[in-house]
C-alpha cells in the first residue's frame, strides 16, 4: 500500500515539474501580469471606498518597494502599490517576457534561438539607474518619476534579456532530462518480468 502511494505522490510531482517545465513562460508572464494588475488594483479600491483590500494589497508590496508617494504614480487619486521605478523595471520585464514568448512562436525564433545577453549587459542598464539613485541620495539633486521609470525600464529589459534566454535553456533541459527519464523507465520496464 505504501508502495502505491508513493509511486502515485512520485508521479504527481513529475507531473507537475513536467507542465512547469513546458510552460515556464505562460505561467511567468501571467504572474507577473498578476503583479503587475495588483499594483493597479490597490488604488481602484481605495478610490472606491474599499480600505481593507487595498490595505492588504499595500502592506503585501511593501515586502519589495519603499512606496513613497513622492516617488510613485498616481491612479484615481492614489499613490500605486510600487514606486515608478519599480513599475519600470516589473513592466518592462513582464514587456520582455511577452516578447520573447512572441519571438519563440515565430518561425524566426525557432531558427533563431534567443540568445542570453552577457552580464556585463544588464549591469551596464543598470548604471543609469544607479546614478540617479546616487545622485538623488547624497542631496546634488531630486530626480523626477519620468527619470525612475526610463532608468527602471533599463534594468527591466536588460534582466529580461538576459534572464529569459537562461531560463528557456535551463527549462529545455529538464525537459529533455524528463523525455530520458521517460524512456529508460519505458525500457526497463518492458524488460522486466510480470
Amino acid at each position: 500500500m505504501r508502495e502505491v502511494i508513493t509511486k502515485r505522490v512520485e508521479a504527481g510531482v513529475n507531473g507537475l515539474a513536467r507542465f512547469i517545465a513546458n510552460h515556464w513562460l505562460l505561467l511567468s508572464n501571467a504572474a507577473m501580469l498578476a503583479f503587475i494588475l495588483l499594483t493597479l488594483l490597490a488604488p481602484y479600491l481605495a478610490s472606491g471606498g474599499a480600505y481593507w483590500p487595498s490595505r492588504i494589497i499595500y502592506a503585501l508590496y511593501r515586502l519589495t518597494c519603499h512606496q513613497r508617494p513622492e516617488r510613485s504614480f498616481f491612479l484615481f487619486g492614489h499613490k500605486m502599490a510600487i514606486c515608478a521605478r519599480c513599475t519600470a523595471i516589473y513592466t518592462s520585464f513582464w514587456g520582455m517576457g511577452l516578447l520573447y514568448a512572441v519571438w519563440k512562436a515565430t518561425p524566426w525564433g525557432h531558427r533563431y534561438p534567443p540568445r542570453s545577453l552577457p552580464l556585463r549587459w544588464p549591469a551596464i542598464l543598470a548604471v543609469p539607474m544607479f546614478i540617479d539613485g546616487l545622485t538623488q541620495l547624497v542631496g546634488l539633486r531630486e530626480s523626477t518619476n519620468l527619470l525612475r521609470a526610463i532608468t527602471g525600464a533599463l534594468v527591466g529589459v536588460g534582466t529580461g534579456l538576459f534572464v529569459y534566454p537562461v531560463l528557456d535553456e535551463g527549462f529545455a533541459r529538464t525537459r529533455r532530462d524528463f523525455t530520458r527519464h521517460a524512456s529508460r523507465t519505458a525500457n526497463h520496464d518492458s524488460h522486466s518480468p510480470p
